[in-house]
């Protein structure tokens, strides 16, 4: 069975209303900006310097997970959790789990798409504006 650790986020965004902008990689790190709900004009980034892997899935295949449920700690509309015990962490080898021994799983949740990130350090939340990005 998981737990969620929620992650306090500065603005406080309403998952359900939320999505994810644009995703990309920055040298070994990933770089994930989330719209902030009725704020047009900036986004928020979530950035990990280190990033050993990550999955792009819907919320649906998550809730179907034989070991997803039931969920400790998971709060309605909360965006941003470390998580322990889910099947995504459970399913590397144990290999990967020693060379990584420092990484963590985070999950990022909105009313389209959750982003796991299995990572070697804790991520950044910056506001930026959304007129940086490309059309």
């Amino acid at each position: 069975m998981p737990t969620y650790l929620p992650i306090e986020v500065t603005p406080i965004i309403r998952a359900s209303h939320s999505n994810l902008l644009q995703l990309r990689w920055a040298k070994q790190g990933v770089v994930a900006d989330f719209i902030i709900p009725e704020n047009n004009q900036d986004a928020l980034r979530v950035q990990f310097l280190r990033t050993e892997m990550i999955r792009i899935i819907e919320e649906m295949p998550i809730s179907t997970e034989s070991e997803e449920t039931p969920n400790d700690g998971l709060i309605a509309e909360h965006f941003a959790y470390e998580v322990q015990g889910a099947s995504f962490w459970n399913q590397q080898s144990e290999a990967f789990k020693v060379v990584y021994q420092k990484a963590k799983h985070y999950r990022f949740i909105t009313g389209f798409y959750c982003l796991d990130v299995i990572a070697s350090n804790e991520p950044i939340f910056t506001v930026v504006p959304t007129s940086a990005f490309p059309s």
